[in-house]
């Protein structure tokens, strides 16, 4: 009976133990942190952070003609305005195909006037001779 009562004292003594902690956690505790009370305010727009920006819609930025670059007036990411230059190419090789071309064209006008000529000499009655 001993046993008995000894054990009812300790779980007594236990229980009173764990209601007077939970009642000084709930009651009398106060935590260092400050408590604030919740109150209606305006958030502002700037939030500081790391972070990486993605736009929604990617686009494919192209040159008409290939080339070398030769100047490059903007630099990644920044903010250009609509057919503003962004960069400038080696012009060498376009002026040499520009140079080869206007060759060609001269070569076809001498040669249909030559042809006009001999047409115009040789046929009075052919029909390059009006």
């Amino acid at each position: 009976m001993k046993v008995l009562a000894n054990k009812k004292i300790v779980w007594t003594g236990i229980s009173i133990i764990i209601v007077v902690f939970i009642g000084y956690r709930l009651f009398w505790y106060q935590p260092a942190v400050a408590v604030v009370e919740v109150a209606k305010q305006m958030v502002r727009g700037k939030i500081h952070g790391p972070g990486t920006v993605q736009s929604k819609v990617s686009v494919s930025v192209s040159a008409k003609i290939t080339g070398i670059v030769q100047k490059l007036y903007a630099d990644q990411g920044a903010l250009v305005k609509t057919a503003e230059v962004l960069a400038e190419l080696d012009t060498a090789e376009l002026t040499a195909r520009l140079s080869a071309a206007r060759a060609v064209t001269a070569r076809a006008k001498q040669d249909v006037e030559s042809a006009s000529k001999c047409c115009q000499s040789s046929c009075q009655f052919s029909p390059c001779a009006k």
